[in-house]
């Protein structure tokens, strides 16, 4: 009977996370889908623009996504209590070498994006970001209110 709870525990368990996860899979859908529209209105692109741009400028966040998670957990060890001097200096400076990796990865993407889209759109790409990340903002704000 006891193994027959448990995997019934494990079963239902093992389902709740693959809703979960479901669930963030399609939320990350959305937003991309919105981030894409964002993009392509603020920098005016074509659809076939549109087309060539966005591989190129998910491959770019994925890298920047990844450095930005190590970054992190460095962020969180700088504030560690019990850190010596000597463990400090050394999140430091690895803080630093992974912010040169930020800007060495944009450098990278810039240079492919002025070969799919004209320069004078992409210089629209900062602005989008924060378009982006303002409308995103106020969309999760409306939701948190609606939920109140």
């Amino acid at each position: 009977m006891n193994k027959l709870k448990l995997l019934l525990f494990l079963f239902l368990y093992i389902s709740q996370l693959s809703i979960a996860q479901g669930n963030v899979v399609k939320k990350r859908i959305v937003i991309e889908a919105f981030q894409k529209s964002i993009y392509k209105r603020e920098m005016n692109l074509t659809d076939d623009e549109m087309n060539k741009f966005w591989p190129v400028f998910q491959q770019m966040s994925a890298e920047l996504r990844a450095n930005n998670k190590i970054f992190n957990k460095l962020k969180m060890k700088v504030i560690e209590p019990l850190a010596t001097d000597v463990e400090l200096e050394g999140y430091l400076d690895k803080m630093l070498d992974l912010q040169q990796t930020q800007l060495d990865v944009k450098k990278k993407y810039y240079a492919e994006f002025k070969t799919v889209i004209p320069i004078k759109k992409l210089a629209f790409i900062y602005k989008a970001d924060r378009t982006f990340k303002k409308e995103l903002l106020q969309k999760i704000k409306e939701r948190r209110d609606e939920a109140d």
